[in-house]
């Protein structure tokens, strides 16, 4: 998916300003701002595919008529795949509203705007595509549900819905694009349409708010700073176009050029390399340093079963590779699990007063751990002598209860409703 995206940007930018180094320097500019957001395989990641390629087809130089199709199966798939559809349809909310100020303001009368195509064409697509996305297993209740999720208190506690700050990675990053992008406009020679400015300013308040929408703001940010760029050096340099005619003359090289530059990007991943040389590529050097390999390993082997206590953010990866009988207690959707499951998550995980009562009241024999994060926790139940470490590598521990715990009828009660929460969270990922 991240190939993906960055390919549509490499493309739509060197079409749109015909330099393969713009093109470049987009790209790069929108892998730096989102890198933290892409570190984590998620379903999110379809989302942004879908956003990316929605905004190229968006941007196109001509409209082709097989687009009336194209785009509302995107929505389709995409509400099918991940719940930020809703961003998709402000992106042609934006473009609507934005060409339809625009032509009212070049003609003097807001009522031009009811007979341009342009306008007509964004309205019926944005109808179009907002039924689209009833073709689901939810139905129209889909909506209800995608907009009332940012309000589950279960997420106040996870850093990326919390609003965006210098401190934090994408915070810095995001502010030097943001400075480029306003000395850009400064210095442009584009006409900076008001769809743009919506865009921009909505994604990026948006991203303020919560710093998980920076997701979005990042590759509309690049693409405009690309295209603003190539206009400037064009104009400084005379080089995109003859001062004495009105042709822009493209450089066909440098779409021979992309192509091949996207080809290597896909070359380079470990599905391409399986793809076209037939080799097997190290997993371990396909997925993150963060990646509980070794830990997933040892309980696999170990045939582990019965309640795990895990970190969150290991709970995806234990869900997809981590042994058949044993039950995950939190993943990444947090929105999923009881209010009171989810305190007491954070309350073990924050080594509070009653941790070890609560792994007790839980029947948890087994703790997987995220290394060095987790080291507090680690150290404590290490002490307490109730446990022992049955594997440790740099990237998370796996600690066994010396004396595995005899279910009692309230522990009983507690498993079943775990379980069915497990059960729960495992189906909605094979959906999402």
């Amino acid at each position: 998916a991240i190939t993906a995206c960055l390919g549509l940007l490499l493309f739509r930018i060197q079409k749109r300003t015909t330099s393969f180094w713009w093109a470049l320097a987009g790209a790069s500019a929108f892998l730096i701002c989102d890198w933290k957001q892409l570190g984590i395989v998620r379903p999110q990641l379809a989302g942004l595919l879908c956003f990316v390629l929605l905004f190229s087809l968006l941007n196109a130089r001509r409209w082709r008529k097989f687009y009336w199709f194209l785009i509302p199966a995107v929505f389709a798939l995409w509400a099918n795949l991940h719940g930020s559809f809703p961003v998709g349809l402000g992106l042609i909310g934006c473009l609507l509203v934005g060409r339809a100020v625009d032509v009212g303001r070049k003609a003097g009368s807001w009522k031009a705007m009811f007979g341009d195509s342009v306008t007509r064409r964004y309205f019926l697509l944005l109808e179009l595509s907002a039924v689209a996305v009833l073709f689901n297993p939810y139905g129209i209740q889909l909506y209800s549900e995608v907009f009332s999720f940012s309000s589950n208190p279960n997420l106040e506690a996870l850093i990326e819905w919390n609003p965006l700050t210098l401190r934090m990675f994408q915070g810095k990053t995001a502010a030097v694009l943001a400075l480029l992008l306003v000395i850009a406009s400064r210095f442009t020679p584009r006409r900076i349409g008001t769809a743009e400015v919506l865009l921009l300013v909505g994604l990026g308040a948006a991203a303020m708010w919560s710093s998980r929408m920076v997701l979005w703001w990042a590759p509309v940010a690049a693409y405009y700073l690309a295209l603003h760029g190539a206009a400037i050096r064009g104009q400084k340099l005379n080089h995109l176009a003859d001062p004495e005619a009105e042709e822009v003359f493209c450089a066909g090289k440098w779409t021979v050029v992309s192509v091949g530059m996207v080809w290597i990007c896909f070359a380079i991943t470990p599905i391409g390399s399986q793809i076209m040389h037939g080799k097997e590529v190290d997993f371990e050097k396909g997925v993150s340093s963060s990646t509980p390999i070794g830990a997933t390993d040892y309980l696999k082997e170990k045939k582990i079963e019965g309640q795990l206590f895990n970190s969150m953010e290991l709970g995806d990866y234990l869900l997809w590779d981590g042994p058949k009988n044993a039950y995950v207690f939190a993943d990444s959707h947090v929105h999923l699990l009881p209010r009171e499951v989810w305190d007491h998550y954070l309350r073990i995980v924050n080594s509070a007063g009653d941790a070890e009562e609560l792994l007790e009241r839980y029947g948890v024999n087994t703790v997987v751990l995220d290394l060095p994060r987790r080291n507090t926790l680690m150290r404590r139940l290490e002490r307490d002598g109730a446990w022992r470490v049955g594997y440790k590598d740099d990237r998370s521990v796996v600690l066994l209860r010396n004396k595995s715990i005899q279910y009692t009828a309230s522990q009983t009660y507690t498993q079943i409703k775990l379980l069915f929460n497990s059960i729960f969270i495992e189906i909605c990922h094979e959906i999402t």
